[in-house]
């Protein structure tokens, strides 16, 4: 009786465990807009490391890893459908280390029917840990979305919704209207920079 009793006690927590590192999630490979209720929005990010990245693990409306598919070595622009509502960056894994990430610089959320850019997530190696931080690089990210999704780009707005405030996607927006006038120049001009302030750093270590 008793060994039953642990063998229903070991389905259960494995159950539970599975259950809290939630489904493995990939990067869009086909520029198709796919939502598929008014309750859903994209995430849009990127992960820069020095180093492959084993998972990202997301807690939130519903809770993801992201693929290790999308977090090798160099910069990786990840482009998700989710469930609207609020997120946050937990834990990073290479090999058999992890990193946990507690504040709550690394909350962000995902806005129904629109385009969520929530920073780029950078990876640095450190003697004895590792440098975290979630960078805004909007104009970029904004260039991304021009060269690999296009047809997405041109349903769904795009709203920044990582830490600090940014105003850069409505100001591209209305220069892409018409309503504000792009600065007379020669050469393109990326409008109005986004805000280098919105920059979070946090120093983690292996565990």
């Amino acid at each position: 009786m008793l060994s039953k009793r642990l063998g229903w006690g070991l389905i259960v927590v494995s159950m539970l465990m599975l259950l809290g590192c939630g489904a493995t999630k990939n990067t869009l490979s086909k520029d198709k807009d796919i939502l598929a209720s008014n309750h859903d929005g994209y995430l849009l990010m990127s992960v820069d490391t020095q180093t492959d990245l084993s998972s990202i693990r997301v807690f939130g409306r519903t809770t993801f890893t992201l693929s290790k598919d999308d977090l090798r070595k160099g910069s990786n622009y990840i482009l998700l459908a989710l469930p609207a509502g609020d997120y946050r960056f937990t834990k990073i894994t290479i090999g058999r280390s992890y990193y946990m990430l507690r504040d709550e610089i690394w909350d962000f959320s995902i806005k129904p029917q629109v385009i969520s850019y929530v920073g780029d997530l950078s990876f640095v190696s450190a003697f004895g840990g590792a440098n975290i931080s979630l960078v805004n690089q909007s104009s970029m990210a904004l260039e991304f979305l021009e060269d690999s999704f296009p047809n997405i780009l041109a349903q769904r707005a795009v709203e920044y919704q990582g830490p600090g405030e940014d105003s850069f996607f409505d100001y591209a927006a209305s220069v892409e209207q018409g309503v504000v006038a792009p600065p007379a120049s020669a050469t393109p001009v990326t409008p109005m920079p986004e805000k280098q302030g919105a920059v979070q750093t946090a120093r983690g270590e292996a565990q």
